[in-house]
């Protein structure tokens, strides 16, 4: 089956989030661990969103959306560069 990352990577992230949820859902009993999973979740959901929007998606945008000669050369090496 052919495609491209955003075919992918939404149902991957929101199985992952699903499945943070229901590790966090189900230790919640367990006082010793209850907390290490829902922080280890927030932060794993934080960053990951973070990463994607600040990092990934403007150069997803120019890789997979904008057609091929949209950019000139040197914005491709400015972006590459971040």
């Amino acid at each position: 089956m052919a495609g491209g990352p955003s075919g992918h990577f939404p149902p991957l992230g929101a199985s992952v989030v699903v499945t943070g949820l229901a590790a966090v859902v189900l230790t919640w009993r367990d006082r010793g661990l209850r907390w290490w999973v829902a922080a280890a979740f927030a932060v794993f959901v934080a960053c990951e969103f973070l990463f994607s929007v600040l990092f990934f998606r403007p150069r997803n945008e120019i890789m997979f959306v904008d057609p091929v000669d949209t950019h000139t050369p040197e914005y491709l090496r400015q972006v590459a560069g971040r």
